[in-house]
């Protein structure tokens, strides 16, 4: 029984740039981290769902930019990583 424990959230930085490159790391069984790395299994998404993420994201930014006339921070993380 796993008695304490912490799941930590980070916000995925930059963009679309920043969703796609976790995307890349995460299903790589070639990058360093994942040295001992038995097998990698996708729990949620896959490429596809990480470009409907982005899509999404950059719609929303652009539909901030264009209707919001009040100014405000742009959204500059489109997904949370646990």
């Amino acid at each position: 029984m796993i008695k304490n424990w912490t799941v930590i959230t980070q916000a995925v930085k930059n963009g679309t740039d920043g969703v796609m490159c976790r995307e890349r790391y995460i299903t790589s069984a070639k990058h360093p981290n994942h040295k001992k790395t038995e097998n990698l299994i996708s729990l949620i998404g896959n490429r596809s769902t990480s470009k409907r993420i982005a899509l999404l994201g950059e719609q929303f930014r652009l539909d901030q930019q264009l209707n919001n006339k009040r100014g405000g921070r742009p959204l500059s993380s489109f997904a949370v990583e646990f």
